[in-house]
């Protein structure tokens, strides 16, 4: 395996990303056909990929480089260093969105408990 130093995105490629789910959002208030609507929105919930894991990811990311950045007073740093932690653990708490997507998409398997991951499976609270 080669070792790849990702390379930081652009603020406006972020903020493209931002309005292309703000842009989705308002696509699926005109209602259109589950069927269709349902395809836009699985890479967002997957469990691994999705947008929840990875700003969760990102999060947790800030959250170390404010705990060793030398600048922030400690009074100052920590409350809200454990108020971005948190937040992050909250998105990753959604990672199961994808399963709810599931049932949507095959309600035959919801109603006999075939999509949703039992409780006592590991990763599931």
């Amino acid at each position: 395996m080669t070792d790849h130093t990702p390379t930081a995105p652009t603020a406006d490629e972020v903020r493209q990303a931002a309005r292309t789910v703000a842009d989705l959002a308002a696509y699926l208030r005109t209602y259109p056909p589950l069927d269709t609507a349902l395809p836009l929105l699985k890479p967002l919930v997957d469990e691994d990929t999705g947008v929840p894991v990875k700003l969760g990811d990102a999060l947790i990311a800030l959250y170390r480089i404010a705990a060793n950045e030398p600048g922030l007073p400690g009074t100052t740093k920590y409350p809200l260093l454990y108020d971005v932690r948190d937040d992050a653990l909250q998105l990753y708490d959604l990672h199961h969105l994808h399963y709810s997507l599931a049932e949507l998409q095959h309600p035959q398997k919801a109603e006999s408990g075939g999509t949703r991951r039992n409780a006592a499976e590991p990763g599931c609270r």
